[in-house]
């Protein structure tokens, strides 16, 4: 499977697939974090398999009679005649990234950080959610790495490892395929 070695993405593509592990390029550099820690090897099938994944979304829909002062709306008759869909103006940068917590446990989070609509700039996060803990490797592929993946489609794959008490280790591996809510069909 081919693999990104350059950033594609000098703006904000969605998804943006980065180049390498902790460490996005071109729009999304300010999400750089700290690489999480690995136990595999080389002769293992998640030894450097790790690409995180971000995107920009224009926040959570609302339906609503009511539109607040900072939001785009509009009405459409499939909705009803009463219905609104509230489209917040407030854009927001999503990333799953794979960090090694101070217990040293990898963990798979989603962090959410505000996008300024006129600057651009990404802000501090506003809430980091823990998806998963005991994370050997997390790779997301789309059309661009994966030509198998129809467009508009994310293959996430999980590499999970932990090690008991007497010292084995438990492996396990878990892969998806999700469909971009937002695409064009």
């Amino acid at each position: 499977m081919a693999d990104v070695t350059t950033d594609p993405h000098p703006t904000f593509d969605v998804p943006y697939l980065w180049a390498s592990e902790g460490n996005p390029t071109g729009a999304f550099i300010s999400l750089g974090h700290t690489s999480a820690k690995h136990q595999a090897n080389t002769s293992e099938e998640e030894w450097n398999a790790t690409r995180e994944m971000s995107f920009v979304t224009l926040g959570d829909y609302v339906k609503s009679g009511v539109a607040p002062s900072s939001s785009v709306q509009w009405t459409t008759a499939a909705l009803g005649a009463t219905a609104t869909i509230v489209m917040p103006v407030q854009w927001q940068v999503v990333s799953y990234e794979l960090v090694t917590d101070a217990d040293k446990v990898n963990r798979l989070k989603k962090v959410v950080c505000p996008l300024n609509s006129a600057t651009f700039a990404i802000g501090a996060p506003t809430s980091t959610t823990t998806l998963a803990n005991y994370i050997e490797a997390v790779r997301f592929d789309s059309a661009q790495t994966d030509a198998s993946l129809a467009l508009y489609t994310v293959k996430i794959t999980i590499w999970l490892r932990k090690q008991t008490a007497s010292g084995q280790w438990i492996q396990a591996k878990v892969q998806a395929h999700v469909k971009l809510r937002n695409s064009v069909k």
